[in-house]
């Protein structure tokens, strides 16, 4: 077994990367470690919880619990378990260790050696010589932000107003899309309001804006046109979302007009009068048109309107969004599909006739991003990291949760 000298801080210590990690400190302690098991140690100066505590170090959150969950533990090469305490006191790259190996039969340490953070430096740059490196990527530290990063100076949710011309940043985020917005004072509704299984008697006099898109701001094809409704019946139609008015008057009787039995008189019945009974009228003995009930009259018979009419100052209509439309409402933009609304974000004018840059990423792809709200399908408190290759976010997986194989001579 060969074993090398090292000093730190004045303290001599002696290692050995033969089949296994030794390290002794004269009259201080040793401890062995497999190879798989030193590297952990490694990457754990990588993971997430010691990234933390680096942050937190000497912020006023920062408490002795937080270093006390500092910490793992591994199987020594005999199979004795080795509890590992990290301590951070201080910024740095490492952190003082503690190992205290274990009897497995008894839980009494065997053994117990403290490494300070300078000798722990020492030890990783000596194993660095002998091979033995970390395999985890190395990170700046941890960001909480509510929502990631964009990748270029151009802005996620955000709509881009260059003149007359509107732009939205793509998924893969390298390029800016032109898209169509149309202009509305509210925006228009997911589904109908009108029912199909009623007749509606409007009582006035009722505008509207018109269902056709505004795509220009201003006079012209961009003014909003007016649908007039007069006083009268109407039916809807939920396929077309339009009301049609019927050619049919209101007007209430206590009694249903009498149909002359002489075909040669002509009846004093209107075909384009919807008669509604203010009382119960007896027909026979076993018919009884009853009060409330309305009819009308064609060809020598009355036929009863099972619809019931809703009498209204205002018909339900309403504008109807446009599969696949964004919509600007007082300079927001908002996109219609599969039925549902989906916000986009502010309108952002471009005074200088540049658009944002999206050939560069902007972002730190060496900062780990914890969420500290759902992003969509990225959930509040998951963490994420931008790969550069791919220019896309991925999900951040601890090193210190990996399994990690024996790395070395």
């Amino acid at each position: 077994m060969a074993f090398t000298k090292i000093n730190a801080s004045g303290v001599d210590a002696y290692v050995s990367f033969d089949d296994t990690v030794k390290i002794i400190v004269p009259a201080s302690g040793a401890v062995t470690l497999p190879k798989d098991s030193f590297v952990k140690l490694l990457n754990y100066f990588k993971g997430y919880a010691f990234l933390l505590a680096q942050k937190e170090l000497h912020n006023k959150y920062y408490n002795a619990k937080l270093s006390s969950d500092l910490g793992y533990f591994v199987e020594s090469a005999d199979g004795s378990l080795i509890i590992v305490d990290v301590s951070l006191d201080q910024l740095g790259k490492y952190a003082s260790v503690t190992f205290k190996t274990l009897d497995t039969n008894t839980a009494a340490v065997k053994y117990e050696l403290h490494l300070s953070a300078s000798m722990v430096r020492a030890i990783v740059d000596e194993a660095a010589l002998h091979g033995i490196e970390s395999t985890a990527k190395s990170y700046k530290g941890i960001q909480f932000v509510d929502s990631l990063p964009d990748e270029t100076s151009a802005k996620k949710n955000t709509v881009y107003r260059l003149s007359d011309k509107f732009y939205l940043l793509n998924d893969a985020e390298d390029a800016l899309d032109e898209i169509k917005v149309a202009f509305e004072d509210k925006l228009p509704s997911a589904e109908v309001k009108g029912k199909e299984s009623v007749i509606y008697q409007l009582t006035r006099p009722q505008e509207e804006p018109d269902a056709s898109l505004r795509f220009t701001e201003g006079e012209g094809n961009g003014s909003p046109k007016v649908i007039h409704f007069d006083p009268g019946l109407y039916t809807f139609t939920a396929a077309t979302n339009t009301f049609t008015l019927l050619d049919l008057s209101v007007k209430k009787v206590s009694s249903l007009p009498e149909i002359p039995t002489d075909d040669k008189k002509k009846p004093n019945i209107s075909e384009t009068t919807l008669y509604v009974l203010t009382a119960d009228e007896k027909v026979s003995d076993t018919e009884t048109r009853k009060k409330g009930s309305a009819w009308t009259y064609k060809d020598g018979s009355f036929t009863e309107e099972k619809r019931p009419i809703t009498v209204t100052q205002r018909l339900p209509y309403t504008k109807l969004a446009v599969d696949g439309t964004y919509y600007d409402v007082q300079n927001f933009v908002t996109k219609f599909s599969d039925g549902k609304f989906t916000k986009i974000g502010k309108v952002v004018m471009i005074r200088n006739g540049q658009l944002p840059d999206v050939s560069t990423v902007k972002l730190d792809p060496d900062y780990i991003y914890t969420l500290k709200k759902n992003q969509g399908e990225k959930k509040l408190n998951s963490s994420w990291v931008f790969n550069m290759d791919s220019k896309e976010f991925e999900k951040y997986v601890d090193p210190t949760k990996e399994e990690t194989k024996p790395v070395g001579p």
